[in-house]
């Protein structure tokens, strides 16, 4: 998954009538540093951590934050219109919004009366 046993990105994940909502934590990550893939409903977010930049005779005394490259995997348990996802990267926080096919949305059936 990435940086170890650790989950990156953390993420929270809401399902509603209309679709799925993902939101994950990316912070200090700019949108070309990260990739964003749905194949067969497996919604896969892929990139690297890359190393900060330390002004000349610095040296990191302590680092607790991970680098390197990291894959989050997330299997969808109903069918999503590929064609219409959406992602945004703002503040650190990645927002991808799945809608779902119509077939796999609710409906409401009525009965008839005999």
């Amino acid at each position: 998954n990435g940086f170890g046993d650790t989950r990156f990105p953390l993420m929270d994940v809401s399902e509603s009538e209309n679709g799925i909502v993902v939101r994950a934590l990316l912070p200090g990550m700019s949108r070309e540093d990260v990739k964003i893939s749905l194949h067969q409903n497996v919604l896969t977010i892929t990139g690297e951590r890359k190393e900060p930049d330390l002004p000349e005779k610095s040296r990191v005394v302590r680092s607790e934050r991970s680098i390197g490259r990291f894959q989050r995997t997330l299997r969808l348990r109903k069918p999503i219109q590929d064609s219409k996802v959406s992602a945004r990267l703002v503040d650190g926080v990645l927002t991808l919004t799945l809608p779902l096919k119509e077939e796999a949305k609710p409906r409401q059936i009525e009965v008839a009366i005999s």
